[in-house]
């Protein structure tokens, strides 16, 4: 038993057969037949062509022109309408339930993960497109994936560029600040011009150190340890100065609470020779009125001295 398939393509004809082994064997046996004006016959005794299933694959490719089956590069990735021999079976052997089918076209039409292939195949097979299209379609759409590649490459290049120009400016100006560079480029500069003028900076602009500046350094040094030693002088004098003034600002608080307690007594007339407690004309009295008024005398001066030297202290302390 067998089963066979006969195609026409103009005046071309292709008959395709296999052997059916009995159940639980397999075979590898089919027919091949290429020519003009053939014939299907009606028992398989009359199938010509006898081959084995690689070289009756090689001769439908063939027929076919699907001539890149065996090319790596081709084979490696699935292209869309790419046609190769499995596309072919679905038109080669119908079964009855497909033929006698209303919703199935082809054999494995109703499967999703065969569908696809056979649909994407199916303008090959009705003579839309054929290999060669597809591979130059295939080629345009690797240069066009090249060339959207390359254009954002060079828009990444562009804006790098952008940001160069604006560093190099901005190194420039600063240069040209502290008198490195005798003016600024033009705006219009180019990247290299900027870059060169940079270059001659780094090379040019910072002299190299001489004995006569080693001189200088070591005389600038010592003015430095000398302002270091001065400050330090005034440092300490400043706190000394803040100290002096937080005692004479104590000492003069207690100078005046006695002034305050010694003004009391200006009411008892001490300059009348009479004793200041009983009012009696006595050696005792006088002698205690004379104390009293030396005290009051002493505690008038310290007060007014107090109330001289610390606005003194004070701006003297602001100066240093």
């Amino acid at each position: 038993m067998a089963v066979a398939v006969h195609w026409v393509l103009g005046d071309s004809d292709l008959i395709v057969g296999r052997k059916i082994p009995e159940s639980g064997s397999g075979t590898n046996q089919m027919f091949v037949r290429t020519g003009k004006n053939l014939r299907l016959p009606n028992t398989s005794e009359g199938l010509e062509g006898p081959t084995n299933r690689d070289t009756a694959r090689a001769m439908i490719e063939k027929s076919f022109g699907i001539q890149d089956t065996d090319d790596p590069a081709v084979a490696a990735k699935s292209e869309k309408g790419r046609a190769t021999i499995r596309d072919v079976t679905p038109y080669l052997f119908l079964s009855g339930d497909i033929i006698i089918s209303r919703e199935t076209l082809l054999h494995d039409l109703h499967r999703p993960e065969k569908a696809r292939d056979i649909k994407a195949t199916m303008p090959y097979f009705l003579g839309a497109v054929n290999q060669t299209s597809v591979l130059a379609a295939r080629r345009l759409r690797q240069l066009e994936a090249a060339l959207g590649r390359i254009e954002r490459e060079a828009k990444a290049q562009e804006r790098s560029q952008s940001l160069l120009t604006q560093r190099s400016i901005a190194l420039l100006t600063q240069a040209e600040g502290i008198g490195l560079i005798a003016e600024l480029p033009s705006s219009d500069a180019s990247d290299q011009l900027l870059l060169d003028q940079l270059r001659g900076v780094a090379e040019n602009g910072v002299l190299t150190p001489a004995s006569g500046d080693s001189e200088t350094r070591a005389v600038l040094e010592e003015e430095r340890r000398q302002l270091v030693s001065e400050l330090q002088t005034l440092r300490e004098k400043r706190q000394m100065l803040r100290r002096t003034i937080r005692e004479a600002a104590g000492y003069g608080t207690a100078v005046s609470g006695q002034s305050h307690k010694l003004k009391l007594v200006e009411h008892l007339k001490l300059g009348d020779g009479r004793c200041p407690v009983c009012d009696a004309e006595n050696a005792a009295g006088l002698a205690m009125a004379e104390q009293i008024q030396n005290s009051l005398t002493i505690v008038a001066h310290e007060v007014l001295a107090v109330d001289v030297m610390r606005p003194r202290l004070d701006d003297h302390s602001g100066q240093v």
